[in-house]
C-alpha cells in the first residue's frame, strides 16, 4: 500500500513539474517576443519637417528650403532664444558667434 502511495505521489510531482514547464517555456517565448527588451529610441523633429508635416498637415506651412522657411526659422530663434549675429551694435541683446570648424551659410536674402 505505500508503494502505491508514493508511486502515485511521483506520478503527481511529474506531471505538476511537465506544466510547470510548460507554462514557463511559453512564458520565456512570450518574453523574448516582448519589444521591451530591445533599444528604446527615437527622433527629434522640427515642426517643418517632412514627417511633422505629413501629422500636422502641411498646408500653410513653407516648403523647405525657401525663403519663406528660412525667414521663420530666423523669426522662431529670435522670439525664443533673442539671439543675433556678434556685429550687431544693441547692448542688451545676447550675442550670438560662429565657433571654430562649424559650417554657416550666407543667405542673400535673409541679410
Amino acid at each position: 500500500m505505500a508503494s502505491s502511495y508514493f508511486s502515485s505521489r511521483s506520478s503527481c510531482t511529474r506531471k505538476y513539474l511537465v506544466t510547470l514547464l510548460l507554462v514557463f517555456s511559453i512564458n520565456i517565448q512570450k518574453i523574448t517576443n516582448c519589444n521591451a527588451f530591445q533599444t528604446f529610441g527615437f527622433e527629434m523633429h522640427h515642426r517643418y519637417s517632412d514627417q511633422v508635416k505629413s501629422i500636422m498637415g502641411g498646408d500653410n506651412l513653407p516648403e523647405k528650403g525657401s525663403l519663406q522657411y528660412y525667414t521663420a526659422m530666423v523669426h522662431r530663434d529670435k522670439v525664443f532664444r533673442g539671439r543675433v549675429l556678434a556685429e550687431s551694435n544693441q547692448d542688451n541683446s545676447k550675442l550670438l558667434t560662429f565657433s571654430e570648424g562649424t559650417q554657416s551659410f550666407y543667405l542673400p536674402p535673409l541679410g
